[in-house]
């Protein structure tokens, strides 16, 4: 015979019932498959996306040998498949899968290489499927028809029945019952030739059989046809129909065709090939017809139009349209071509670093063989990737993987495409990447909770910002700005919106580049758990920050002590502000002494307060030291108080206390003593401040509890 048949299945499959409920039905899927572990080498280039489609007409011929169905003599109903492998080596997706590679198989209308299929109607836009082809993917299953009665030999090949009525060359044999092939008619047998009456078999008959009940019915079989190395695949449906019709509304028979071609990849085409494909129904279904690569969104699928003149889809949800007036006319060919390989391999693992508000550096990987002529790079603010005709922004020469950028716009994304330059040979495909010139977005969804005020003190300058919420979560506040000299306590305080406590976290971007992922930015002061509005802390600025201005971005979050600085949290508020870190000149003479302000006025129990001065000195070469007078008692040095600012340790003792500040600048020996601070007040009282023990039960019944208490006038 012209084409012929080698059985290359194995026997794994499930066979899925279908439960209608309500006009609809629920899918139990089962599945079981033997993925075989295979090495393989893939190139971008050859994309599924980049195939080119053609299509054309010509005789739809069915298949026939000495074989038997898939899966016997069973009904196909969402039934998977696997093959003991390729036949051939064949290229696919840029990938080159060597022979015995596993190919998965579905009922459906699609096959998988590479892996076992996953039971799905949409193989093209699914997350389950990938490397798919995918001819007429839809609810599928198969049918049987019409019996008749039919008379044989032990050992014969043909069948005389009363009427051959129905039948078709593919189809397989069923018997009384549907799914079970007559006693003496080997599983899974297809009719290979229909003369009048007479039925040829595909496999000679194990017993006689006289006057037997027998029924053509669908059938899906594997083929291997031509001769290496030039031979063809072909995955084979015959007669199937959508799931849940009548017999014989629906005929879809149809063919995949993965072909060798002379065993050079640019010639390992695709094939879809439909026969008789028709319908009486009125009602359309639509099954997804194409490739589908390695990703969703690699795909080369075909909508409608019509058949004869079907349109490539925009997205991978693109179906055609099949109904009784909207079929392929038997002989329709769709063909897939892989693209024809570049001359040279394209740059790999494409990055960013140095980022900037207004440059960047580029760099890539080069290729196994990296090209004679270096490489070409394409940058835009807009993600349309580049054509083989555009004009590159810049190149580099032969050998060199990096390309600085300069005159950007801050707080923009910048896409860049980088290929490799062949020469006079032409140039590869475009690699792609991207980076973004500025700050990461943060912010919230809920206005709930939010930063009512953010102040700093003991700074040379400071801030003092009171908010209201802002829609989105994130305020850009950079235009103010606090500074400090290196090496500098800075103290501040931070209030809510909203009520309740929240969890606090400042992030300063110490060396400006562009994050706040260094060690001392991650974050700069954390609030450890959740705090009370007014809560106030102090940070260093590091001793040898180089001058220059820092974002300081402050974050609250009412559902988290750890604040993110980039990304969405509901119930999360931003603020980014500048730090600038200055060198002040040497003091002389005497210094100004300024106010000390203390940031709590009164304390109940116990609690800590911040202590700064305004209207002081600034300059290099000040020291200082902090006093403390309480209950109008002397002033009396407080340990360890010798920053410009201080966080006094927890006060828990009634009474008033009052602060001061000396400031003594060393090169003049000269010193200054500021004003007073306001009266601090610290109240304290058993009953409000001891914290008492709750009781439990440990033993007893429920019925033993206590009913009245009478005391003094407490009934």
């Amino acid at each position: 015979m012209e084409k012929f048949y080698t059985p290359i299945f194995d026997a794994m499959h499930s066979n899925l019932k279908k439960i209608k409920r309500n006009s609809s039905h629920l899918l139990l899927k089962a599945f079981c498959a033997l993925l075989l572990a295979i090495g393989v080498s893939g190139n971008s280039w050859a994309q599924v996306s980049s195939y080119t489609f053609s299509q054309t007409t010509g005789a739809y011929s069915a298949l026939v040998g000495n074989t038997t169905a898939v899966g016997g003599a069973a009904m196909n109903d969402d039934n998977l498949y696997s093959t003991t492998g390729l036949p051939f080596a064949f290229t696919f997706n840029g990938t080159a899968y060597p022979a015995a590679t596993a190919i998965g198989i579905s009922a459906n209308g699609f096959i998988r290489i590479g892996a076992a299929a996953v039971n799905s109607y949409t193989s093209i836009s699914d997350a389950s499927n990938f490397n798919v082809v995918a001819a007429f993917n839809r609810d599928l299953q198969e049918q049987r028809y019409a019996t008749t009665t039919g008379t044989w030999a032990l050992g014969s090949t043909t069948m005389t029945v009363v009427s051959a009525a129905n039948w078709a060359v593919g189809m397989k044999i069923n018997g009384t019952t549907v799914g079970l092939t007559p006693t003496g008619i080997p599983a899974g047998t297809i009719v290979t030739n229909i003369a009048g009456n007479t039925i040829t078999m595909s496999q000679a008959a194990t017993a006689a059989g006289t006057n037997v009940v027998v029924g053509p019915a669908s059938s899906l079989t594997l083929w291997i046809t031509g001769t290496a190395p030039n031979r063809s695949i072909v995955f084979q449906w015959t007669n199937y129909k959508r799931y849940g019709a009548l017999t014989p509304q629906d005929n879809y028979s149809f063919q995949i065709w993965l072909n060798e071609g002379g065993g050079v990849a640019t010639n390992q085409t695709v094939q879809v090939r439909y026969g008789n494909c028709t319908s009486t129904s009125t009602t359309a279904i639509t099954p997804m017809v194409g490739l589908k690569g390695a990703a969703a969104t690699d795909f080369n699928s075909r909508q409608m139009g019509t058949w004869a003149a079907s349109i490539a889809t925009t997205a991978n949800t693109g179906t055609m349209t099949h109904s009784n007036t909207s079929s392929p006319t038997s002989g329709t060919i769709y063909i897939w071509t892989p693209p024809t390989p570049p001359a040279c391999a394209q740059p790999t693992t494409l990055t960013s670093s140095a980022i900037t508000s207004t440059s960047a550096t580029i760099s890539w990987t080069a290729p196994a063989s990296a090209p004679a002529s270096g490489y070409q790079y394409f940058v835009s603010t807009v993600n349309t990737a580049p054509t083989g005709a555009t004009v590159p922004t810049g190149s580099t020469a032969a050998g060199v993987t990096s390309a600085n950028l300069t005159g950007l716009t801050a707080n923009t994304t910048y896409y860049f495409w980088v290929r490799s330059n062949c020469g006079g040979s032409g140039t590869s495909t475009w690699s792609a990447g991207s980076f973004y010139t500025g700050y990461c977005a943060v912010g919230g969804t809920t206005g709930t909770y939010y930063i009512s005020n953010f102040t700093t003190n003991g700074g040379l300058t400071n801030i003092n910002n009171t908010s209201a919420y802002t829609v989105g979560g994130y305020t850009n506040y950079t235009a103010q700005s606090m500074s400090a000299t290196a090496g500098q306590s800075v103290g501040f305080t931070i209030s809510f919106g909203g009520g309740g406590t929240e969890g606090v976290r400042i992030y300063i971007d110490w060396n400006n580049d562009l994050d706040f992922l260094d060690a001392n930015e991650n974050p700069t002061v954390a609030s450890a758990a959740y705090v009370a509005s007014g809560w106030a802390s102090t940070f260093t600025v590091p001793v040898g920050t180089a001058n220059g201005n820092y974002r300081m971005r402050v974050v609250a979050d009412y559902l988290s002590t750890t604040p993110i600085s980039c990304g969405s949290s509901a119930y999360l508020e931003a603020e980014d502000y500048t730090l600038s870190v200055v060198t002040l000149a040497s003091c002389t003479g005497t210094p100004t002494a300024g106010t000390a302000v203390t940031s709590a006025t009164a304390i109940s129990c116990s609690g800590t307060t911040n202590l700064s001065v305004t209207g002081s000195s600034t300059g290099s070469g000040l020291t200082y030291q902090w006093q403390q007078s309480f209950n109008g008692g002397a002033y009396t040095n407080i340990a360890g108080a010798t920053a410009a600012t201080y966080t006094t340790a927890t006060l828990s003792t009634a009474g008033t206390y009052v602060f001061k500040r000396i400031i003594t600048c060393t090169a003049s020996g000269l010193s200054a003593t500021s004003a007073a601070s306001a009266t601090l007040t610290l109240t304290y009282s058993a009953v409000a401040c001891l914290a008492y023990c709750t009781p439990s039960q440990s033993s007893g019944c429920s019925f033993d509890y206590i009913s009245n208490v009478t005391f003094s006038t407490i009934n």
